[in-house]
């Protein structure tokens, strides 16, 4: 099924970190298969400011909007992740 996929960071206090929209054309040139099945691949970029943030957790969750039905799936939880630079 094709549609857009909408990401999120977030620090763990909450604030805005990132924000990515792939329309349905970038998300269907995404696709790739592996010895565990078809899976999508982004490359997330933050915007050059935020990339001298100092080094800190964050969570990375993902919506997924299918195109013809407009239904919304939801990441199972966040990743923890580490974002900006070491210290």
């Amino acid at each position: 099924s094709l549609g857009s996929f909408e990401f999120f960071l977030e620090g763990l206090d909450g604030s805005a970190i990132g924000h990515w929209i792939f329309p349905p054309e970038e998300v269907a040139r995404s696709i790739g298969d592996s010895a565990a099945g078809s899976h999508f691949r982004f490359m997330l970029r933050m915007d050059p400011q935020r990339e001298r943030v100092s080094s800190r957790h964050a969570s990375l969750r993902a919506i997924f909007t299918d195109r013809e039905s407009d239904e919304r799936v939801f990441s199972t939880g966040t990743a923890t992740i580490r974002v900006g630079a070491s210290d």
